[in-house]
């Protein structure tokens, strides 16, 4: 395992991908507080915007966007193995498919959180420059902003070992990312929709927030209890071990060509 997890950081590491997106993700946290800070104190909107405001909004975008994020590690950590035809290699020089199934988990994962902590940090240190003088950004507001971090945490890492489990499973990029946005983006919602119309139907209503995305979006925004954050780590371990174990009995017995 300790030989494919460095051979496999090794590819990641010397790629211009995941830089390029990294850079991406730094530029737009410090455009966001950059561009807010000028619509308050140059533009000078009629309302009221608090550092502590935008700083919880990231956390709200973050809930959103990263979700999409997932694609790109997911794509970056596989490398093209199954459009290039290159997993039969892995296979045949002798890794145990266990191996390169929860290697592969592992540097996609890895890679999402060292891209979510460097936005993050760009994000926090762009808001404190911008409005320290506000006096918002007090110790309450960050460890309200940390604690909530944390809780999303487990939902984000299952969303990248779902997303991870999918590729194993399908050996097509266009059908497995295809699935992966129907599940976080599609499905959220139609539910939606098909509630607004049939509000009787109280089966969308569970549905609708039993879903991984709206329950990460629950866990930034709204005020945090125990029974949502209970709820949000029993939705994390369903989909950390649901799509883990089906995808890794289908990969167990896939045929590689």
């Amino acid at each position: 395992m300790n030989n494919f997890l460095k051979s496999e950081c090794y590819k990641v590491i010397h790629r211009a991908y995941p830089y390029t997106l990294l850079i991406i993700g730094v530029v737009i946290a410090i455009l966001i507080n950059v561009s807010v800070w000028y619509a308050i104190h140059v533009i000078r909107i009629p309302f009221t915007i608090e550092g502590a405001d935008i700083m919880n909004a990231g956390l709200y975008m973050m809930a959103t966007i990263v979700w999409y994020c997932i694609i790109f590690t997911t794509d970056i950590g596989f490398s093209g193995e199954w459009r290039n035809n290159t997993m039969k290699n892995i296979v045949s020089f002798g890794t145990s498919r266990n191996t390169i199934f929860f290697g592969k988990c592992i540097v996609n994962t890895l890679l999402l959180l060292i891209g979510i902590v460097v936005v993050s940090a760009a994000y926090l240190l762009t808001n404190y420059i911008c409005f320290r003088h506000d006096g918002s950004l007090t110790a309450s507001a960050y460890q309200n902003y940390f604690l909530r971090f944390v809780i999303m945490l487990p939902m984000i890492i299952a969303g990248q070992t779902m997303a991870s489990s999918l590729c194993m499973f399908f050996s097509t990029d266009l059908l497995w990312c295809g699935i992966y946005a129907v599940v976080v983006a599609l499905l959220p919602n139609g539910i939606m929709l098909f509630y607004a119309i049939f509000p009787e139907v109280e089966a969308l209503r569970i549905i609708y927030t039993n879903l991984p995305t709206v329950c990460l979006t629950a866990v930034a925004w709204q005020t945090l209890t125990t029974g949502l954050i209970v709820h949000a780590m029993e939705i994390a371990a369903v989909l950390l071990i649901l799509p883990t174990v089906i995808s890794l009995l289908v990969f167990q017995r896939k045929e590689i060509k």
